[in-house]
């Protein structure tokens, strides 16, 4: 339709004309304005994320080498006679893991062997026949046998030692 003929021009005809003239440039200064608005919305929310992690490395960082390398101090067994094990054992060295009757029913038994064959790398979990070195966990000495020489021992029964060839 148009504007009509007997109208006289107004202020919005004018405004109109401009916008489709510079329709372009308003659209590129309203998305450079939409930017910049995010822009500072994320500067001004970005410590309150960083904070986030900060926090969360801070608690790693507090922890001691073995709250980090073993985590909960109870599944493994003591984390004292692993480390132990870990450092007295040369890396060609053969182990077994021996649990009393009693321990390999409880379900962590598994848990255990898995994460020392992990842990212990590249040292080999053999029988307890071929073994240089073994782990006892809820056991007696005397179900290792007389070769078996204690290291260490924790008060949760869990011990280590060598096995005389």
């Amino acid at each position: 339709m148009g504007v009509p003929q007997n109208r006289p021009w107004s202020a919005w005809d004018t405004a109109r004309a401009w916008l489709r003239r510079h329709r372009q440039r308003f659209v590129g200064a309203a998305v450079v304005a939409c930017v910049l608005a995010v822009a500072a919305a994320a500067a001004l929310k970005l410590d309150e994320a960083l904070g986030l992690y900060d926090w969360r490395a801070d608690e790693n960082a507090a922890l001691s080498y073995l709250a980090r390398a073993y985590g909960d101090r109870g599944w493994i067994g003591d984390r004292d006679v692993v480390e132990d094990a870990r450092l007295r054992m040369p890396e060609d060295a053969t182990y077994a893991i021996v649990f009393a009757p009693g321990a390999a029913r409880r379900g962590r038994s598994n848990v255990i062997r898995e994460f020392l064959v992990y842990h212990l790398y590249p040292r080999r979990l053999t029988p307890l026949g071929e073994a240089s070195w073994a782990f006892c966990y809820g056991c007696r000495i005397a179900d290792l046998g007389p070769r078996f020489r204690q290291l260490a021992q924790s008060d949760d029964g869990t011990r280590f030692g060598r096995l005389a060839r």
